[in-house]
C-alpha cells in the first residue's frame, strides 16, 4: 500500500512531494527497501520532497536538509544532511547531534 501511495503521488509529476511518515508501519526490511526506492525516485524525477518523520536515522539517510521542530511545532534548528549514507562514519555525528537536540526539546517526562 505504501508503494502504491507514493506512485500515485508521483503520477501527476508534482513539483513537491509531501510524505507524512510513509514508512512508519513497515517491517525493517521493507522499510529500508522503500526508503531506497523513494530516494532514487526523488533524485531521478527531480521532485522536491518534504518528509515528516520521528525516526532520526531515516531523516539522516533521506534528508539533504533536516529541520527539527520544537515542542510547539515551530522550526527550531536546521542541519545539512548527506543523504544515502547509512554508515556510522557518514551519518553518526549528525545522528548524534539530532538525537541530543531532539531529547533537549522533549517535554519533561517524555521518551523515558
Amino acid at each position: 500500500a505504501q508503494r502504491v501511495s507514493i506512485a500515485r503521488a508521483l503520477a501527476p509529476a508534482p513539483d513537491v512531494l509531501l510524505l507524512d511518515e510513509p514508512f512508519s508501519a513497515l517491517d525493517p526490511v521493507t522499510r529500508e527497501s522503500l526508503q531506497e526506492r523513494t530516494r532514487a525516485l526523488v533524485r531521478d524525477t527531480g521532485v522536491s520532497a518534504v518528509l515528516v518523520t520521528h525516526d532520526v536515522s531515516e531523516a539522516v539517510y533521506l534528508g539533504d536538509e533536516i529541520t527539527l521542530l520544537d515542542n510547539r511545532g515551530r522550526l527550531d534548528e536546521r542541519w545539512e544532511g548527506r543523504p544515502g549514507d547509512r554508515t556510522v562514519a557518514g551519518s553518526g555525528p549528525l545522528r548524534t547531534q539530532l538525537l541530543e537536540r531532539y531529547s533537549g526539546i522533549l517535554p519533561t517526562g517524555a521518551g523515558g
